[in-house]
């Protein structure tokens, strides 16, 4: 069968939507707030509505991958440290 994970498969690095907007929540309000930036203001260098944001924040979207980049730009990081776990 096509796709078809075997038993025996390894689950190692497999994640779900919800940890990733979980993570992906925190490591924008952890940088902002290492930058000393507002919630706003990376709203407004990433060229974001607040709203958007707010919504990406409060797990309520998912981002595109324009936005991810976006956002890694308005906070002078790699778009992979958006997506990072604890």
């Amino acid at each position: 069968m096509r796709g078809a994970r075997s038993p025996s498969a390894p689950t190692v690095g497999i994640v779900d939507e919800s940890t990733c907007r979980e993570s992906l929540a925190r490591n924008v309000r952890r940088l902002a707030q290492r930058r000393r930036l507002s919630i706003e203001r990376v709203a407004d260098t990433a060229d974001l509505s607040y709203g958007t944001l707010w919504k990406l924040l409060a797990g309520k979207h998912n981002p595109t991958l324009r936005t991810l980049v976006k956002l890694a730009n308005a906070l002078g990081c790699d778009p992979e440290d958006l997506l990072a776990r604890p």
